[in-house]
């Protein structure tokens, strides 16, 4: 009898991976909370170069990564830069002292110090016998005593405490699926984690609805369900605010009705999923605002935005 195991069994310390679910041994990826994640999936994508590279092989500036190569080259390029202008203004004050040298008659520079002096030696008098600009002096001097910094107390991350705030349209596109959400959630929780900041911003939520229809689509329901999950985790401080949308085909009147009805629905999914009504605002703009936004397709109109503020 053949002995040999199964190539497609996980072997006893291999661990599978949560968001590409291949199973790789335990020491390539490490454990984020309860889950485990692999190196593949750990490594950051610069902002630079658009690379993927290890965290440790680069820097993370506020929501964005940098590979240690892109920041040595910046560092190079400035460095270039602060060369160049000292080897100007080097030149430049070099050409001034010759040009001065040059054009200066002998005996008049000879008057000209010996004048500077007799200045000089004056104005050092008057000022050594000046009780008031010596106090005054003292005074400067006792200003200019540095006082000991106070330590700026590091603020710990806190989801029930945190401020949640939406993501403007205008800078990341609205998501579409609860995954999405999820995985966009997950990676600015990390980064306001590392960063010590108890702020948040999470993506806008776009429902899609098919023609002449308010009902929710699968893929619509999981989002919002997936946003109320963690609206109900958050202080509640912040409120919900829904948007209904129509595209461009038939009258004004039907279409704002039907962006109300959309609307609605939304906002009846999130009370049945636990969200208080009273944090909850819903609008509706049927076709008006279509010339706002520039989408490539007119279905693309017939949405419901979720955002929180």
């Amino acid at each position: 009898m053949d002995n040999t195991s199964d190539p497609h069994t996980p072997v006893q310390n291999e661990r599978e991976c949560r968001k590409c679910h291949k199973h790789v041994p335990a020491e390539y990826g490490k454990m984020q909370g309860v889950y485990f994640v692999c190196n593949d999936c750990l490594r950051k994508e610069c902002v630079k170069c658009h690379r993927l590279v290890a965290p440790e092989d680069g820097q993370r500036h506020g929501m964005d990564f940098t590979c240690n190569d892109c920041i040595q080259k910046a560092k190079k390029a400035k460095r270039n830069i602060l060369l160049g202008v000292l080897a100007f203004l080097v030149c430049c004050g070099a050409g001034a002292l010759a040009w001065q040298y040059i054009s200066a008659l002998p005996e008049a520079a000879d008057r000209t110090d010996a004048a500077g002096v007799e200045e000089v030696t004056e104005t050092s008098d008057s000022e050594a016998n000046d009780p008031v600009k010596t106090e005054t002096e003292a005074e400067v001097k006792q200003m200019e005593i540095v006082k000991p910094v106070e330590p700026v107390k590091q603020v710990e991350f806190n989801i029930a405490t945190a401020t949640i705030t939406s993501t403007p349209v205008s800078t990341q596109a609205p998501v579409t699926t609860r995954e999405e959400f999820r995985s966009i959630v997950e990676n600015k929780v990390q980064s306001a984690t590392e960063r010590h900041v108890n702020e948040l911003d999470v993506p806008v939520g776009s429902i899609r609805f098919c023609f002449e229809s308010s009902d929710l689509t699968y893929k619509g329901k999981h989002l919002v369900q997936e946003m109320a999950a963690f609206y109900n985790q958050t202080s509640g401080s912040s409120k919900i605010f829904i948007e209904g949308y129509t595209c461009g085909i038939g009258d004004d009147a039907v279409n704002e009705i039907l962006s109300k009805q959309r609307a609605e629905t939304v906002k009846a999914m999130f009370i049945s999923s636990g969200v208080d009504p009273e944090k909850i605002e819903v609008k509706w703009f049927g076709k008006t605002k279509n010339q706002e936004v520039d989408l490539p397709d007119e279905g693309l109109n017939r949405r419901v935005l979720i955002s929180i503020k």
